[in-house]
């Protein structure tokens, strides 16, 4: 009985030790260190991307005839109008009036 306990303590350790082991080389990996030319590199490609994308949207033309369809003049609008409200405190981070509250100081 106690070697089965002995050797279920043995297994657990060896276990944990592997898997710290596991964990400290997966994740104590230093990240190649870049230099100012490739993160020129990788914002100039980026940049790119948003150009491209640009002339793309630029270059988007609409058939005027869907708005004459019968389909879209049959759109109706059910938007309710928003009424007017009574706008919140000043400042809402400010306390309460009227109202007990405790003041909690910060040790310096």
């Amino acid at each position: 009985m106690i070697q089965t306990t002995t050797q279920k303590i043995t297994v657990i350790i060896v276990s944990l030790i592997l898997l710290s082991l596991l964990g400290y080389f997966i994740f104590s990996t230093t990240d190649i260190p870049t230099t100012p030319a490739d993160e020129f590199v990788t914002q100039e490609v980026i940049g790119q991307d948003i150009l491209v994308l640009a002339d793309k949207v630029q270059n988007i033309s609409i058939d005027q005839r869907v708005f004459e369809s019968i389909v879209f003049q049959s759109l109706v609008d059910y938007e309710l109008p928003l009424q007017p409200e009574e706008e919140g405190r000043l400042n809402p981070f400010a306390p309460l009036e009227g109202g007990s509250t405790r003041t909690v100081s910060s040790p310096r």
